[in-house]
């Protein structure tokens, strides 16, 4: 049971900005977690353009067993990247969080003036990255959600459900500005030898 990233992205439907991310990568050895890193961005950024504002939206990765789960509020996507043994109802509470914290130290003028990639001081998304690698440390957040009885529908969906029209996803990486060459070609001969290493998408 493994949360393995978080992060919050100014919601374009062309080009979402990361604005911050935390990574607790400790599971993937050394040399291939910068491949991994970039392939992980590549698919945030991509999930993060085809939600809807207002929807929260569970992206299986089928590959790589995992789940993202995605909410866009306000213009601001927060992104959580987990194992598929992690609760599925968790998630979204620690998004209620991480967007409480947020909003706690950044104003909407501060968000609106970036224009490209940065990596905002938010030292709470690095703390909860680790404290929640525990689910149960969230249960006292998930007995608050519940209590509040709120009815939230939930959109599922595969990666390959969120390309457009003559998309294919191998090209979408190649043109990407968060994937290298050589995290292409690692992901394409991960694939190839059906590793999970990598393969998150």
């Amino acid at each position: 049971m493994r949360l393995i990233s978080m992060h919050v992205l100014k919601w374009d439907p062309e080009n979402p900005i990361f604005l911050s991310s935390a990574y607790e990568l400790g599971f993937i050895s050394w040399y291939q977690r910068p491949f991994f890193k970039e392939t992980l961005n590549f698919g945030v950024r991509t999930m993060t353009a085809r939600v809807q504002k207002g929807d929260r939206t569970v992206v299986q990765l089928d590959e790589a067993k995992a789940m993202a789960y995605v909410v866009v509020s306000n213009d601001i996507a927060v992104v959580i990247v987990c194992d598929e043994e992690y609760p599925q109802k968790t998630p979204f509470v620690i998004i209620r969080e991480v967007f409480s914290e947020f909003f706690k130290l950044f104003t909407a003028q501060q968000i609106g003036d970036i224009k490209s990639d940065t990596n905002l001081k938010f030292e709470r998304l690095e703390v909860m990255v680790k404290e929640y690698q525990d689910y149960k440390k969230a249960d006292k957040l998930a007995q608050l959600e519940s209590n509040l009885k709120e009815v939230h529908e939930i959109t599922h969906k595969i990666m390959g459900d969120l390309l457009r029209k003559g998309e294919k996803l191998e090209e979408l990486m190649a043109k990407s500005k968060d994937m290298g060459s050589v995290s292409v070609d690692f992901y394409k001969k991960s694939k190839k030898l059906n590793s999970r290493c990598c393969s998150l998408i």
